[in-house]
């Protein structure tokens, strides 16, 4: 973004005071290159990924140890994992670029044609999306991941643990409490006794 506000003659850093930036807000060329430089690189991670699914598919049916399939089979959880968030990348941010690049001055529409309701919708939408992916991929990384998944359980194991050992010290603590008071009475009674005698 710095080098292209940089670069077009007579906008952006090269206008006075940066405050012609029509390329930006209304030009078309610089939406689709955007756009372009999102879902060109994204087709390009797909095509290399549907590759990778197929190759160790055929690797699958040459192997004969227990360890090579073992290997094999964590190899294709990894790039599963990996295909997911690509996947969410795409779902999450894909609505907010095809919106950049069809609606505008030069654009396909108009954004006198949307009201200010349907914009703000659509804005919303967009936010949720995204907010979505950043919970997805979590979700995805706790799931497929051993290692974390083992740190969650272990996390979890903790807490309850820890809320066990707080509910039994609770009941200790009143229970010794009790025994302290029960001793300390026993205790005063027998002195009292004996400074009678």
């Amino acid at each position: 973004m710095f080098v292209v506000f940089a670069c077009v003659p007579n906008q952006g850093f090269q206008s006075p005071g940066c405050i012609n930036n029509t390329f930006f807000l209304s030009g078309l060329t610089f939406r689709l290159v955007w756009t372009c430089l999102f879902f060109g690189p994204t087709l390009l991670i797909c095509m290399v990924y549907c590759h990778i699914f197929h190759l160790l598919k055929n690797r699958a049916l040459t192997l004969v140890s227990a360890e090579q399939r073992c290997q094999l089979s964590r190899n294709i959880k990894t790039v599963r994992t990996t295909a997911l968030i690509v996947g969410t990348f795409v779902v999450g941010w894909g609505p907010a670029v095809v919106k950049f690049v069809l609606i505008c001055e030069d654009c396909l529409v108009p954004p006198s044609l949307i009201s200010n309701t349907t914009n703000y919708a659509m804005g919303v939408a967009f936010n949720i999306m995204f907010c979505l992916k950043v919970f997805t991929d979590t979700f995805i990384y706790a799931v497929q991941l051993r290692d974390v998944r083992k740190a969650l359980q272990v996390m979890w194991y903790k807490m309850m643990r820890r809320d066990d050992e707080d509910r039994r010290g609770g009941w200790g603590r009143e229970g010794r409490g009790r025994s302290v008071s029960r001793f300390s009475h026993t205790a005063s009674t027998r002195i009292s006794l004996h400074s009678s005698r």
